[in-house]
């Protein structure tokens, strides 16, 4: 007997193609803004450049009448102003932090809120809270923000006016008088 054996082959052609990854470039000249720098306003009455804890500007502490010094429960108020200087295009968001010395001192509390212009005190109505009521004086974090409108190149930006309110707690130390620096930082 005869064998026959038949061998059939499927053969398949597959063609490959080589995609090429298309790609496109654009390009543009991106402007950046210009932070010329902020300016405070304090009881000297004028606007000026506090950059530096050697610039920084003295405020006036608010007392209520016949009250010399801070006892348990009573608070004062110190007004001031920022705005961003001639030449800054850019709006400036600012943050604010609180530092104290000597840096022992305990029993001090302060809030932060926008006025209608300089000056606070007592009966002065609050527009934004800023900083929360309680808040540490001398705590390491930046609290509350704002932001301060862009200058142009002629004209300065729009101020805001803070009331900062410190109030003594039950635990504040007796005869202490500390220096407290108010710090506002661009928060980008």
């Amino acid at each position: 007997m005869l064998s026959c054996a038949s061998l059939v082959g499927i053969t398949s052609v597959v063609t490959l193609a080589a995609w090429a990854t298309p790609t496109s470039y654009v390009r543009s000249d991106v402007k950046t803004g210009l932070l010329a720098g902020v300016e405070s306003y304090t009881k000297s009455g004028t606007w000026s450049d506090t950059g530096t804890v050697a610039l920084a500007g003295t405020m006036t502490v608010g007392l209520a009448s016949g009250v010399t010094s801070l006892a348990p429960g009573d608070s004062a108020y110190i007004p001031f102003g920022l705005r961003t200087k001639v030449n800054t295009t850019v709006s400036v968001p600012v943050k604010f932090t609180s530092s104290i010395s000597p840096a022992a001192t305990t029993g001090i509390t302060y809030e932060m809120y926008t006025v209608a212009s300089y000056g606070c005190s007592a009966s002065t109505s609050a527009l934004t809270n800023v900083v929360p009521r309680g808040t540490s004086v001398g705590g390491t974090d930046a609290v509350g923000s704002v932001t301060l409108g862009a200058a142009t190149a002629a004209v300065p930006g729009t101020p805001l006016y803070f009331c900062i309110k410190v109030t003594a707690s039950p635990e504040i130390e007796d005869l202490v008088v500390p220096t407290v620096y108010w710090t506002a930082v661009a928060g980008w």
